[in-house]
């Protein structure tokens, strides 16, 4: 007994370890997940709080010169090339840093000039960070500003013309997994709507796919259309003039 637990629990860790925490369900309306770390990419915006920076020997007051908190402190654009201006204190590389290890990198950094020097960095502006809308049929793709809280339906609602879906329509949310692979999550658009069961109205992450399929007809309406050609084609044919026949 004592050897199969000891095995059972070989299993469970080996199952563990290679891939960290076991995966969370898809998170909807009523059940949000917290968004993974933010990356800083290029085009973000980043605030730098300056809580300590007290200059090393010889430095008396500004190691360099001027304002190092008004250089330092507020807002930063991260540049094309993943780095942020530091005024006179040269440029850091942030690029796919997360806010906490952009604020230890700072620090080390500074820390040529500054004893122990003390930062909180945070994400004033993401611009990267979007999901897509692809409304097939109307040759529509739309990149919208991800935010921790965005469903589907909030998704198809903030569109510049907004995406009602018919009974003949599907729709679905495509997610990359870290497998590189898809996941695919359909979305009962009639019962989010009409009667309001928020069981796959998905919580939209950066990168998500809402597909919304074209108008599908109706069965009879096809059944019609190829009746309808079958007419067409006895009417042709009896509308060419015949071709006289010959006996020999």
């Amino acid at each position: 007994m004592r050897r199969i637990l000891i095995g059972s629990a070989l299993v469970l860790g080996a199952s563990f370890s290679s891939g960290g925490e076991p995966p969370l369900p898809p998170s909807y309306e009523l059940r949000h997940h917290v968004s993974p770390d933010y990356v800083f990419e290029p085009a973000d915006t980043l605030i730098i709080d300056v809580r300590k920076l007290i200059p090393r020997p010889p430095y008396a007051d500004e190691p360099l010169g001027g304002s190092a908190q008004t250089e330092i402190g507020g807002g930063h654009l991260v540049a094309a090339d993943g780095t942020i201006s530091l005024g006179a204190y040269g440029c850091v590389n942030v690029i796919a840093l997360t806010p906490f290890q952009a604020k230890l990198y700072v620090e080390r950094y500074l820390s040529r000039w500054f004893l122990n020097p003390e930062i909180v960095v945070r994400v004033d502006e993401h611009k990267t960070s979007v999901y897509f809308v692809i409304v097939d049929g109307d040759a529509r793709v739309v990149g919208l500003r991800s935010n921790p809280k965005v469903t589907v339906l909030d998704a198809l609602a903030n569109l510049e013309r907004p995406v009602t879906p018919t009974a003949g329509q599907k729709v679905w949310v495509a997610r990359s997994t870290p497998k590189n692979t898809y996941q695919i999550l359909p979305v009962n658009w009639q019962a989010i709507t009409k009667g309001s069961d928020p069981e796959t109205n998905w919580q939209l992450f950066p990168g998500d796919r809402v597909y919304v399929s074209a108008a599908m007809p109706p069965a009879s309406s096809s059944r019609v259309v190829k009746i309808s050609r079958k007419v067409i084609d006895v009417w042709k044919r009896w509308r060419e003039p015949q071709k006289p026949e010959f006996g020999f």
